[in-house]
């Protein structure tokens, strides 16, 4: 599989997903919120992305080869990216 091919099946699956959970900025915002109130901390929709990138990471050490995985690490850095960018240009407005 080609990087192109790789990154479209990311793009694909995020898409996919939306379908079935929903926005996936209302997704991980209701997420952080979950986890502030359990953890009586505050958390974020960024810190959401990065604690779900180092969870499919961690889980990588079992499966090294395991390509679901690696497709939701780039997912979850892609709305990542996606939040930070928003909040840059509404910064700039």
């Amino acid at each position: 599989m080609t990087r192109a091919q790789f990154l479209r099946e990311v793009g694909d699956t995020l898409d996919k997903r939306q379908n079935v959970y929903g926005n996936p900025t209302d997704n991980l915002r209701a997420i952080a919120k979950c986890w502030s109130e359990y953890k009586d901390m505050h958390f974020t929709y960024l810190d959401v992305c990065i604690m779900m990138i180092l969870t499919k990471a961690m889980r990588l050490r079992q499966q090294p080869n395991h390509e679901d995985s690696y497709k939701d690490i780039a997912g979850y850095a892609t709305l990542a990216m996606e939040f930070i960018e928003k909040a840059q240009s509404e910064d700039h407005q």
